[in-house]
């Protein structure tokens, strides 16, 4: 999640990787943080968030698919 504050190029490749993790506390946190991220770049890292089978993760995949979803 942190990454995600820091802004730069890098940080879309750290949550790619946490949204690949093999522990759903970091796919959570990874969906947390797309939030601060610019649409397009989230975009990707949601998609295979939102078809995740560990509850916690849907769930926050879903609400931060909903930010965007409503400003747009």
């Amino acid at each position: 999640y942190l990454a995600t504050l820091i802004q730069d190029g890098r940080s879309i490749n750290i949550l790619k990787t946490a949204a690949s993790s093999i522990y759903p506390e970091v796919r959570v946190a990874a969906a947390a943080g797309a939030r601060n991220l610019n649409v397009t770049a989230a975009e990707e890292i949601l998609l295979k968030l939102l078809v995740e089978t560990d509850a916690g993760v849907h769930e926050e995949a879903g609400k931060s698919w909903y930010k965007f979803r409503s400003i747009s």
